[in-house]
């Protein structure tokens, strides 16, 4: 995921993709993030289902909001497998499965089409197996 340059002070044109035979001997690292100007409704079936769809074997674009004293974030989160990239947080709300807490971004500030959509990050970890 790209985090946003202002929490990072990173100049978006100096972030890069890794190259997968790279990550391959990296140790996997997990962020706990929470999805940001949204709050799920309560009694409503299928929104983990939604998400869950929405997210397994995407490429997606986190955006940061914001960050905790405890180092977790608030993110904006996009699927970028498309020409227009489509926003989980807005989808979320859209399907009633989530009630809009604050005004969420019309529209992705990054340039998802940098990035390789063609690659099948789940054949590349199941051939390491």
């Amino acid at each position: 995921a790209v985090v946003s340059t202002q929490s990072t002070g990173v100049k978006e044109n100096r972030l890069r993709l890794m190259h997968q035979k790279f990550l391959d001997d990296i140790p996997f690292l997990a962020q706990e993030m929470f999805l940001a100007d949204v709050q799920p409704l309560k009694d409503v079936e299928g929104g983990k289902e939604y998400f869950m769809e929405a997210i397994t074997d995407r490429w997606l674009v986190a955006k940061v909001v914001d960050r905790s004293r405890d180092g977790s974030m608030r993110v904006h989160l996009w699927n970028c497998e498309s020409e227009m990239p489509f926003s989980i947080n807005r989808g979320l709300v859209e399907n009633n499965f989530a009630a809009q807490v604050h005004e969420l971004p019309g529209e992705l500030t990054t340039d998802c089409s940098v990035y390789p959509s063609s690659i099948n990050y789940t054949q590349s970890a199941t051939s390491r197996n």
